[in-house]
């Protein structure tokens, strides 16, 4: 569903491209579009209802809807430094967290208040249940995962995925498929629809996934030796998404060590 998010979006990105005669050239990424204006064109794949969500920061909504859509929130950040803050009973930073996101958290709150009403925790409750490692609630999971999500935000930086919010379902296998083809088998976007870490429990949504910063130095390496025919081959859809998807290697490259993370709600 939508919800998630990017960063500033409307900047111009330079991606690495195709070449021929095996010499590596850079080609000009396409505009990529706002968010909100992604959102309103409509998801790929056709159209679909799409729920509207809180911050796209700290929260998604959870429910369940028979035509979904759905987005990717991506943070460029260290994925031991974003795990490792789970039990870690570092309460400056749950602190910190808490007075950075305090207006997101109570939007999210009167947003899922219902679900609150019904036993589950507020979101500054489900970051502490996630910064001291419990006790958890089973029975509402997806705060603790939006929670966590907060931690990577706290610790990163949001990344632009106009071409992945909305999507419909299947959109993120298709681009797998056409990264793929560009000989791009180091990562997979479809990861980040995993689920959460294992020290948390279980939920639907957000799903999650790590590219770790190995993974993202071969991928866009990967990426930079493909062909202009091999680009020529995708669909236009799905070579923008490729195209958008480099920008987020590249931005890991250049944050010298730090791997993506992601979350698909």
């Amino acid at each position: 569903m939508s919800g998630g998010g990017s960063g500033a979006g409307g900047t111009k990105n330079r991606v690495p491209g195709g070449s021929s005669g095996g010499r590596v050239r850079v080609r000009r990424a396409r505009r990529l579009p706002h968010p909100h204006r992604a959102a309103q064109r409509g998801d790929r794949d056709g159209p679909a209802l799409v729920a509207d969500a809180p911050s796209p920061t700290v929260s998604g909504p959870v429910v369940s809807l028979r035509r979904m859509s759905f987005s990717l929130t991506l943070f460029v950040v260290d994925p031991d430094t974003a795990h490792n803050a789970i039990g870690s009973k570092d309460v400056r930073m749950r602190r910190a967290i808490g007075g950075r996101f305090k207006r997101e958290m109570a939007r999210d709150d009167d947003y899922f208040s219902s679900q609150i009403a019904d036993g589950a925790p507020t979101r500054y409750e489900a970051l502490t249940a996630v910064v001291d490692g419990g006790p958890f609630d089973e029975a509402h999971g997806f705060q603790y995962g939006y929670a966590y999500r907060m931690i990577c935000a706290f610790h990163g930086r949001m990344i632009v995925t106009s071409n992945f919010s909305p999507f419909r379902a299947g959109w993120l296998e298709r681009v797998d498929e056409g990264l793929k083809s560009l000989g791009v088998t180091a990562v997979r976007v479809a990861e980040f629809g995993y689920g959460l870490p294992s020290a948390l429990p279980y939920t639907d949504l957000p799903g999650h996934g790590v590219w770790t910063a190995a993974e993202c130095a071969t991928a866009l390496e990967q990426y930079e030796a493909a062909t202009e025919d091999q680009f020529a081959a995708l669909d236009r859809e799905v070579r923008e998404a490729a195209d958008e998807a480099a920008t987020w290697l590249q931005s890991a490259r250049a944050a010298q060590g730090r791997g993506i993370v992601g979350f698909m709600s």
